[in-house]
């Protein structure tokens, strides 16, 4: 168990879309990086690893992206042979003045999110436009 981490504290996990729980005083045990499971009582087998205790806090297990251009992703993966500034001209800014159309950065942002959270990532520190 030389890859095995657990951690104690107030666990917020959901099984699917409309299950959300929480599990106080609990721990979350991730060999691997991956979660192993949660428990209210730590299993023996874990004993004597050390235990990272965050105490009252929250610990939501989760993808975090702590930096995304949301009006970007409709043009992810295009002008990869551009220089910075030249791919901000050519792309980007036109990209982004289509959000002045209320509907069509409504559709741009709902697909983001789906895609995100299809991937697990639930925690976003997102930039938008000036419109």
């Amino acid at each position: 168990m030389t890859n095995t981490a657990v951690y104690k504290g107030n666990i917020i996990s959901s099984a699917s879309y409309e299950e959300l729980k929480i599990s106080k005083d609990s721990y979350i045990v991730v060999e691997d990086a991956f979660i192993e499971g949660i428990y209210e009582r730590l299993p023996e087998r874990y004993e004597g690893i050390e235990v990272n205790d965050y105490g009252n806090d929250l610990i939501i297990p989760a993808f975090s992206d702590l930096h995304m251009h949301a009006p970007q992703y409709a043009q992810r993966g295009i002008g990869m042979d551009r220089l910075l500034f030249d791919w901000l001209n050519d792309y980007t800014f036109p990209q982004e003045s289509c959000f002045r159309d209320e509907d069509y950065a409504t559709a741009i942002y709902a697909r983001l999110i789906r895609e995100f959270l299809r991937q697990g990532t639930f925690h976003m520190s997102l930039f938008s436009t000036l419109h």
